[in-house]
């Protein structure tokens, strides 16, 4: 199974390479982000973000703008020239991203990973289960994101530290190489892959047993009938893994 993060400067390719791969693969979820131009110089105005899956089309990620507040008493969130409609934007991305469009997806495209979504809090905490938990429920296809190669986000930073995430940085000379390598391995089956579970998946597994057993004594009666000495000392334990791995989980 591939889990890749294309990581490159702006203008090298990155969502032309992940639209080719859709179109190549199919059966895709998640978006891509393509500009719209406009005026007497063709200039951009603004981006689009189109849908793989979910209930919408497309959905505009953010714009120039008008001069004026068209929301007064809210401060709308600006990156360089760009007002970003966060709200928008997070409804349609969350919905395309749902669990049942994962799982049923071949291809799930999470394009341009940038400053644009210093403001979208929801999409964060969502990309972040996506990347840590992909491994903990069966799926039939692979994960591609891009991502600016000057971010100033902690969570992609987290992302590319992740051990089992590939990262390949792609610029105008290995773009067609890094796009037939893909392709080749996006065409195996996840099935005849062996995949080692990332260290997320593995303490987010632990955490819910554990929390089951201390929240449900009937769960793990066994443990309960030994005395209780040893009931105390079983769940005194299991306290200080649970606080242990969240005091640890904080940090992703």
């Amino acid at each position: 199974m591939v889990k890749v993060i294309l990581m490159g400067h702006q203008l090298c390719g990155k969502t032309t390479l992940v639209k080719e791969l859709a179109m190549e693969i199919g059966g895709g979820a998640g978006y891509f982000t393509e500009d719209f131009r406009g005026g007497y110089h063709n200039k951009r105005e603004g981006f689009n973000c189109k849908f793989f899956s979910g209930e919408k089309i497309a959905v505009q990620l953010a714009n120039v703008g008008p001069k004026t507040n068209p929301f007064p008493g809210q401060p709308r969130p600006k990156i360089g020239l760009y007002y970003v409609n966060v709200d928008e934007f997070e409804e349609a991305a969350l919905d395309s991203l749902s669990n049942s469009n994962l799982r049923k997806a071949k291809l799930v495209v999470i394009d341009e990973m940038g400053p644009l979504m210093k403001w979208c809090e929801r999409w964060q905490r969502r990309i972040k289960i996506i990347f840590r938990e992909w491994e903990s429920e069966p799926k039939e296809g692979h994960l591609i994101a891009t991502m600016h190669a000057r971010n100033h986000i902690p969570l992609f930073d987290e992302l590319t530290e992740m051990s089992d995430v590939e990262v390949i940085e792609v610029n105008r000379e290995n773009r067609e190489a890094v796009k037939a390598d893909l392709i080749k391995r996006l065409k195996e089956k996840p099935g005849n892959v062996t995949i080692k579970p990332s260290k997320h998946t593995i303490m987010s597994s632990v955490l819910k047993k554990i929390e089951a057993a201390i929240n449900d004594p009937e769960a793990d009666k066994p443990i309960y009938k030994r005395g209780m000495d040893e009931a105390h000392q079983k769940d005194e334990k299991l306290t200080a893994a649970v606080v242990s791995i969240r005091g640890e989980d904080r940090r992703y």
